[in-house]
């Protein structure tokens, strides 16, 4: 196993707005930055990967909802029904 780290500045780097997604919120390096710190990654079928640094917390969603127009519906509702009322 390698012994690897971030390097510095490299977080910092990955988050910073390139590209204007939609509005409040921006790409990056193959992330969406919004406008309060937080960020995700998105993948086909409803992967996701929320960063959320004002709670201190990352959340992994796994889907099977491969090439479906609703997606999103079920990471976001595990987020904010489910993740967010257990910590806030």
């Amino acid at each position: 196993m390698l012994d690897r780290e971030v390097a510095p500045g490299w977080i910092g780097e990955m988050l910073r707005p390139r590209v204007p997604a939609w509005e409040g919120v921006s790409y990056g390096y193959m992330w969406y930055a919004g406008p309060d710190g937080r960020a995700s990654a998105m993948g086909n079928g409803g992967q996701r990967l929320f960063l959320l640094p004002d709670l201190g917390l990352v959340v992994a969603v796994t889907g099977g909802d491969y090439n479906g127009p609703g997606q999103d519906t079920a990471p976001r509702a595990v987020l904010e029904d489910v993740v967010l009322p257990s910590v806030t």
